[in-house]
């Protein structure tokens, strides 16, 4: 396969392969910080990815419109009693988000969520690494950050 040569890589960055490599482009459409102001789009923004391979690879985007988003994304979670194991979140509208029951346990109730069962998608407490998020903390994410933040629901047993 074709890779960037460096995790979450923008468009026109190098290009190495083919290999096994594991990093990938990474298109972010949010107005942040190192977004070029070509590349900020909302919900629905359709993109043109092109590659090409003269005497260098070369990948690239441009935005090209717009359409209705819809987010058929499913979410779930992952924590010390998961073994690992995704368990689907399920639609709540009342609460216009995604809920599961969970049943505390001796292993505790520490988790992250993850989008589309994809840990580059994590959605994770905006805390110092190693840090416990509380249920009203900021939130980050969807990306592959949160790796040492976790959430955690503290009840006895």
């Amino acid at each position: 396969q074709i890779c960037p040569a460096f995790a979450n890589s923008s468009k026109d960055q190098p290009c190495v392969g083919p290999h096994h490599g594991s990093n990938r482009w990474l298109l972010d459409g949010r107005d942040q910080d190192g977004v070029p102001s070509d590349d900020i789009g909302e919900p629905g923004t359709r993109y043109a990815i092109t590659f090409s391979w003269d005497t260098v690879k070369k990948l690239t985007w441009r935005r090209i419109g717009w359409q209705p988003f819809v987010d058929d994304s499913r979410y779930y979670i992952v924590g010390t009693w998961t073994c690992g194991d995704f368990l689907e979140m399920v639609p709540d509208e009342e609460e216009e988000g995604f809920s599961i029951e969970v049943q505390q346990n001796p292993c505790g109730l520490k988790f992250h969520i993850v989008r589309n069962e994809d840990t580059n998608q994590c959605i994770y407490p905006d805390v110092e690494p190693g840090e416990i998020g509380e249920m009203d903390c900021r939130v980050f994410g969807a990306d592959d950050g949160g790796a040492d933040t976790w959430w955690e629901i503290e009840a006895e047993l």
